[in-house]
């Protein structure tokens, strides 16, 4: 079974070795950062991945995302999306077809 291991790091790792992802998020805002905070202890508790989506991706998302940034390509969302979908390879929901690494920047 593959899984997935997330780091939060404070600053990005000099080597990254394949499968490695990094996500940095130290540009986004004081109140994202607070969102993110509270879905990381969602993702350190285990909650269930359908749960995590179901709270992480409400409408607060999308009302602390500035408009008309591109929402998809916004550090917070790629963290999120990535820490829900180590929950569901870890849980075995998810199909992974390798171990990951996942460093996010704090």
């Amino acid at each position: 079974m593959a899984t997935t291991t997330v780091n939060l790091v404070r600053e990005i790792p000099s080597v990254t070795p394949n499968n490695t992802k990094v996500i940095d998020l130290r540009s986004i805002s004081k109140v994202q950062k607070k969102y993110f905070m509270e879905a990381w202890g969602d993702f350190q508790s285990d909650m269930l991945c359908w749960n995590f989506e179901h709270i992480n991706f409400s409408k607060r998302l999308f009302e602390i995302v500035s408009r008309g940034e591109d929402i998809l390509q916004h550090p917070l969302y790629l963290a999120l999306v990535e820490l829900w979908l180590a929950l569901g390879v870890n849980q075995g929901e998810v199909a992974g077809t390798k171990n990951e690494t996942l460093y996010i920047v704090i």
